[in-house]
């Protein structure tokens, strides 16, 4: 049976460094949640627990111990212990290549300490990750002061601001700017942004929200794999009228209606098949208006990357394959950009 330190042999630098890191991250969280350890107890239990996680011959159940006696002294001791396994994940991730295997084993030790009742750490098992429930996370997000990222789409624009938290109980009530909120509400959703405290992008529910005070009411909390619009290399709008275009691959031709546009592609669609699959190079020409009297014929050499089939219709995602952009395409997703944010800026 392969043991837990064969995993993780080939990585012992980067172990030791992080090692000096994990023990770091046990005094800032004390300091947030409890002054009550003493610095060399506090530095003993967090070397063992590191020891630990990547070796079998800690003694899980002397561990757990340890534990049960910081939380009879402060029961938010709890909180580091669960900010530790976070920040480890985190930090592991940058340079790891067991990143599965480390969250596992994870897991297993709470998994073990819990069966003891000495801790109790939500954990998400479906993924193998372990995380914390979201009241926990948010609540110490409050405690420390902690601003969150919202990101939304408004008619094709990113539309991305720092909230901070109010309140939280099963829900969350954030002060955001009041674009961000109209943009919610366009949406449909709200978007949290991973970062290097909460692990996963979160999806939430609009619960209740005043544009004059700036505040949003969010809950039913679910966390997402991916957030294509946070990843996005360039900003995409949707044209403000009806924008015809031609698609022509080597053999066959369609006409179709732009999507979005941006200066890595553009997305068409049409009612129509083209011959083509992903990674074929197409052409695409139309007609791009910055107003009625200023319009430019565009011609761009484009790569298939995917055809997305919905309700009928044929979305074509399709990349630039040159490097550069005219500067009458960046003139006009400008331009664009700045209606719709003029537009946010008049419904508030």
């Amino acid at each position: 049976m392969l043991i837990v330190a064969d995993i993780f042999d080939n990585e012992k630098e980067l172990l030791s460094r992080l090692q000096e890191q994990f023990v770091a991250r046990a005094y800032e969280l004390r300091d947030i949640y409890t002054r009550t350890l003493y610095s060399d107890e506090l530095e003993h239990f967090a070397i063992t627990l590191y020891r630990a996680i990547f070796s079998d011959n800690e003694d899980i159940i002397a561990l757990g111990i340890k534990y049960k006696n910081f939380c009879i002294k402060n029961i938010e001791f709890r909180a580091v212990v669960s900010g530790l396994f976070l920040s480890l994940i985190f930090l592991y991730s940058k340079d790891g290549k067991n990143l599965k295997a480390l969250c596992q084993r994870l897991e297993c030790i709470s998994r073990s300490l819990q069966a003891q009742n000495f801790v109790s750490i939500p954990t998400n098992s479906s993924n193998g990750n372990l995380f914390e429930h979201f009241s926990d996370l948010f609540k110490r997000l409050y405690t420390t002061n902690k601003d969150i990222q919202m990101l939304n789409l408004y008619d094709g624009v990113v539309i991305k601001n720092t909230a901070k938290i109010v309140s939280v109980d099963e829900s969350v009530t954030l002060n955001v700017p009041k674009q961000q909120i109209l943009a919610m509400k366009n949406e449909g959703n709200a978007y949290i942004i991973k970062d290097e405290q909460i692990l996963k992008h979160i999806k939430a529910d609009i619960i209740d929200f005043d544009i004059y005070n700036s505040t949003v009411t969010l809950g039913n909390f679910s966390r997402i794999e991916h957030l294509n619009a946070s990843e996005r290399e360039h900003q995409r709008v949707h044209p403000d009228r009806f924008t015809k275009v031609l698609l022509r691959s080597l053999n066959d031709e369609i006409e179709g209606s732009i999507y979005d546009i941006s200066i890595g592609g553009i997305g068409v669609l049409s009612d129509k098949m083209l011959g083509v699959n992903v990674g074929d190079e197409v052409s695409a020409s139309l007609q791009l208006c910055l107003d009625a009297n200023r319009c430019e014929n565009v011609v761009f050499s484009l790569k298939v990357i995917n055809i997305i089939v919905q309700n009928g219709f044929k979305r074509y995602c399709l990349q630039n394959s040159k490097n550069d952009a005219p500067q009458w395409l960046k003139t006009y997703i400008n331009k664009r950009v700045m209606d719709v944010m003029s537009e946010l800026e008049s419904l508030v």
